[in-house]
C-alpha cells in the first residue's frame, strides 16, 4: 500500500492543521464575498431547510465532526492502514444505490428493513439515486454484468428530487423496474440534524474501497461513486453539487470563522487507467463552481491510492 499523496502542484501534506491550498485561483477566505453568496442564493444543492437550530447548536455539532474526522484528517494513511481491511472490496460486490447524502446509511437502514446485507456489500451513491442522470440505467447494467445489484433507494426531502418525496419514490420504484432489481425502500430517518454535517466529501474513483461510513470511527463526508459514471459531465457535476451544499445547507460560515476547510478526498487506483490520478485531478480543478473560485473558498484535496 502506497501513503496518500498531495499533488505536487498543489502543495506538501499538513499532518497537524487543515490543509489550506490554493486550486484554480481558490486560496484564503474572502469573508464578504462568501458571506454574499451564501445569503443571496438559494434552492441550491441536495437540500433546502429552514435552518431552526440555533448557533450554540451548530457549533456543538461542529465540534462533534471535527472530532470524529480529526484521526482521519491528520493521518489518511494511517486511518486507512487501519481500517483497510474493513473497507478493501475483494471479488465481485453486491450493490445497493442511494443518494450522496452523509445522512443516508444504508448499512443502518436495510437490515431495519428485513435485508441481511452480504460480506461484499457496497453502495453506489449518485444525487437522488440518480434522478438527473439519464444515462444511469445503462451504466448500472454495466456493473451488474459483473456484479450483484441489490436494489435501489430513495429518501426523503432529497434536494435532486427538489425536496418532494412523491418524486424521489416513483424514481426509486421507475429505476428498479427498469433494472428488474427490488425497490428497497424511502429512508425517513436520516443520520444527521436538519442541516448538512458533511466536513468533506469521498470521490471513489475506483471501486476497490467501499463507503467509508462502513469503518467505525469515520468522519461523516458525503460519498460519490464516481466510478460507476461513464459520463464525465455528471461527475463534475457531483463535485459541484458537494460543494455548492457545504457552503450553502451546511455549517456554511462557521467553515469561515474557524478556517475549516471542505476536504475533497480523491479514492483512485494507481493500476486502473480509466482514471489516472492526473486525470482524476484534472476533472476535479474544472468542477469547481465559478462562483467558489470568485469567493476563494477554502478546500483541501487529499489523494489516497487504494491497492
Amino acid at each position: 500500500m502506497h501513503a496518500p499523496e498531495e499533488s505536487p502542484n498543489i502543495g506538501q501534506p499538513n499532518r497537524r492543521k487543515a490543509l489550506k491550498i490554493a486550486i484554480g485561483g481558490i486560496g484564503a477566505v474572502a469573508l464578504g464575498g462568501l458571506a454574499y453568496l451564501l445569503g443571496g442564493r438559494e434552492n441550491g444543492g441536495m437540500e433546502h431547510h429552514d435552518h431552526e437550530e440555533s448557533p450554540e447548536d451548530r457549533q456543538r455539532m461542529l465540534d462533534k465532526m471535527l472530532q470524529q474526522a480529526a484521526s482521519f484528517r491528520e493521518d489518511p494513511k494511517g486511518w486507512f492502514a487501519r481500517h483497510r481491511e474493513a473497507l478493501l472490496i475483494q471479488g465481485p460486490a453486491t450493490y445497493a444505490v442511494e443518494c450522496v447524502d452523509e445522512g443516508d446509511d444504508l448499512d443502518r437502514f436495510l437490515p431495519g428493513q428485513g435485508h441481511v446485507l452480504p460480506k461484499n456489500f457496497d453502495v453506489i451513491s449518485v444525487p437522488g439515486s440518480g434522478v438527473k442522470y439519464p444515462g444511469f440505467a445503462a451504466d448500472l447494467r454495466m456493473v451488474s454484468a459483473t456484479n450483484h445489484l441489490m436494489g435501489i433507494t430513495s429518501h426523503r426531502n432529497c434536494g435532486a428530487c427538489n425536496g418532494d418525496d412523491a418524486v424521489a419514490r416513483n424514481h426509486a420504484g421507475e429505476l428498479a423496474a427498469e433494472l428488474g432489481v427490488a425497490n428497497l425502500g424511502h429512508v425517513e430517518e436520516l443520520q444527521r440534524p436538519s442541516y448538512h454535517v458533511a466536513l468533506g466529501a469521498n470521490l471513489r474513483y475506483t471501486r476497490k474501497v467501499r463507503n467509508l461510513r462502513f469503518a467505525e470511527g469515520a468522519p461523516r463526508y458525503f460519498d460519490a461513486s464516481q466510478w460507476c459514471l461513464s459520463d464525465r459531465a455528471a461527475r463534475m457535476e457531483n463535485v459541484r453539487l458537494m460543494l455548492d451544499i457545504a457552503y450553502k445547507h451546511g455549517f456554511n460560515n462557521l467553515f469561515l470563522e474557524k478556517n475549516i476547510p471542505f476536504e475533497l478526498v480523491i479514492w483512485y487506483d494507481p493500476e486502473d487507467p480509466a482514471f489516472t490520478k492526473e486525470e482524476v485531478a484534472s476533472e476535479v480543478r474544472e468542477a469547481f463552481p465559478p462562483e467558489l473560485r470568485k469567493t476563494k473558498g477554502l478546500l483541501k484535496l487529499t489523494f489516497v491510492e487504494v491497492t
